[in-house]
C-alpha cells in the first residue's frame, strides 16, 4: 500500500514532501530553521522576506564553510595517507 504524502507547515507555509522522506530530519531540519528564523526576527525591523533571505545566505554560509573544512580534512587525510605508503615502502 503507497503512503500518502505528507504536509507540514514551516513558518507559515504548507510545504509537501514525498511518501519515504525522512520525517524526523525534516523534523530536525524545521526545528534548526525555526530557532534560526527567531533569531533573525527577534532582531527586529525587518519583513519576513528579508529574514528568509538572510537566513538563507547564513545557512549557505554555513554549508561553503562545511565544505571547505571537509575539502582541508580530505586534503590532510590524503597527505597521511601517502605518507604511511611512503614509509611502508622504505626497506630498512
Amino acid at each position: 500500500m503507497s503512503q500518502a504524502s505528507i504536509t507540514i507547515n514551516v513558518l507559515g507555509l504548507d510545504l509537501t514532501f514525498k511518501p519515504g522522506a525522512d520525517m524526523e530530519r525534516v523534523h530536525e531540519v524545521m526545528r534548526l530553521v525555526d530557532r534560526r528564523f527567531k533569531v533573525l526576527k527577534s532582531q527586529g525591523g525587518r519583513s519576513k522576506e528579508t529574514n528568509l533571505t538572510l537566513l538563507v545566505l547564513e545557512m549557505a554560509d554555513d554549508v561553503l564553510k562545511l565544505k571547505k573544512e571537509l575539502d582541508d580534512l580530505k586534503q590532510r587525510i590524503s597527505s597521511i595517507v601517502k605518507m604511511i605508503e611512503s614509509s611502508g615502502n622504505q626497506s630498512v
